[in-house]
């Protein structure tokens, strides 16, 4: 077999197992959504709550541009759409997105369905959504 060959192979193998990964974590952001009594004011897993966790908030005392996203997903997991919207613009986008990553994840697991060489395409052309998804909704309230 040629080093070509045996790299195709290794880099399939490769990316089956990071989109196998992905998947189990969006399974995971799934599971947890799903766990979650989320309100506009805080998310609450059984009887804790969680903490805030914004270090830029906790240190300058003022929110910043992704401050209420979390919430802003989960409840749109939970089909609350306008207090998603409500809580952040973006919140809506961003489950999309991670929906739209779980269906293309499945997809390139079937054998043939993705040639391991975009990799790099596909995963810039990801963050540039996650990017626009989230601050282009933020700019447009902003102005």
């Amino acid at each position: 077999m040629s080093d070509q060959g045996s790299a195709n192979i290794i880099g399939r193998k490769c990316c089956a197992f990071v989109n196998a990964g992905l998947i189990a974590g969006i399974l995971g952001i799934f599971l947890l959504a799903s766990l979650a009594d989320v309100t506009t004011e805080g998310i609450r897993l059984g009887n804790n709550s969680v903490p805030q966790v914004c270090a830029y908030k906790r240190v300058f005392g003022h929110t910043c541009p992704g401050c209420g996203l979390t919430r802003s997903v989960c409840l749109a997991f939970h089909g609350k759409v306008q207090a998603s919207r409500t809580v952040h613009p973006s919140g809506i986008w961003v489950a999309a997105f991670i929906c739209i990553q779980f269906i293309a994840r499945l997809v390139m697991l079937i054998p043939g369905a993705w040639d391991a060489r975009m990799w790099r395409r596909d995963l810039a052309v990801s963050l540039a959504g996650l990017f626009i998804s989230i601050y282009l909704p933020i700019l447009a309230c902003a102005g």
